[in-house]
């Protein structure tokens, strides 16, 4: 499992590599513990916090130790996230090569340039363009999980149906 999520850091810009079913499944479940442990206090924080404020104007001074830790939290996440982007990339783009498809680039490219479109944009194209990268990144999770070779099979099958069809 560490073996795995090192691998994940140490591969950082590696984008031509294959990697196993097995090390993505592992980083996949790292980061959602890392991202639960960071993400869940703030969640349960803020709302409290929120309606402290409404309902005085300010926030208490009693509140101020919750709210430097809220922020804290919330700093910390998003270093997180910018800090994995390059790596989630490239390990995407490794595991679907590994499975038999070479176009994990270009996938992580429209998902990239779809949501911040979208985030520029605003309104119902924004919420539209953003939804759109969202599918598109399910769909490369979906074939990330896939066996190893399994698209390289697959079309070796077709090619095999198309040549005793021929004959």
């Amino acid at each position: 499992m560490w073996k795995s999520y090192a691998r994940f850091w140490r591969l950082y810009f590696n984008f031509h590599r294959e990697s196993s079913r097995a090390d993505f499944m592992w980083v996949v479940l790292i980061n959602a513990v890392i991202y639960a442990v960071l993400a869940i206090p703030a969640v349960v924080m803020q709302p409290n916090n929120l309606q402290a404020i409404q309902d005085t104007g300010t926030h208490p001074a009693s509140q101020t130790p919750m709210l430097a830790f809220l922020g804290i939290l919330i700093l910390a996440t998003t270093a997180y996230f910018i800090a994995t982007i390059i790596p989630w990339i490239a390990l995407e783009c490794r595991r679907l090569r590994d499975v038999g498809l070479n176009i994990g680039v270009a996938l992580n490219l429209v998902i990239i340039v779809s949501f911040l479109l979208g985030l520029a944009a605003g309104g119902v194209i924004g919420g539209l363009l953003i939804i759109i990268s969202f599918l598109v990144w399910l769909v490369v999770i979906l074939l990330c999980v896939l066996p190893q070779g399994y698209w390289r099979r697959h079309e070796r099958k077709e090619a095999e149906q198309h040549e005793e069809s021929e004959k």
